[in-house]
């Protein structure tokens, strides 16, 4: 968060829009859960998927998003990237996981992004 403390009306500005995101995904989140039977595979990909949201959010919350760009040499565009990459790929596993417990196969582009599994398939 360089040049910017936690406090300014950027920064502050930043924390709103991810909060509003957070708060309307974890709200969505819990209105599919209601939905489902408790234990079942979706059940469980939704609390996995509500838990990686958190950790992203948690992990990016220090970052003033109105200001932050895309900079190689940027220690907080390197740690912000690396976040979202952790995200993405967390995301990918719990969809593959949820796919297979319904023995659906991901086709079309989408599936070159999926974790492969044991045995080469996607």
């Amino acid at each position: 968060m360089r040049g910017q403390s936690k406090n300014s009306p950027l920064c502050e500005a930043g924390q709103h829009m991810l909060g509003g995101i957070y708060g309307g995904l974890r709200h969505d989140l819990t209105r599919l859960r209601r939905d489902c039977a408790p234990g079942s595979p979706l059940d469980i990909v939704i609390v996995a998927l509500a838990q990686t949201i958190r950790r992203f959010f948690d992990a990016v919350e220090q970052f003033d998003l109105t200001t932050l760009r895309c900079d190689s040499r940027d220690p907080d565009w390197l740690a912000f990237e690396s976040a979202l990459r952790t995200l993405r790929k967390s995301i990918g596993f719990q969809i593959k996981a949820l796919a297979d417990s319904y023995s659906i196969p991901p086709q079309g582009e989408f599936s070159a992004y999926l974790p492969q599994g044991s045995d080469g398939s996607a």
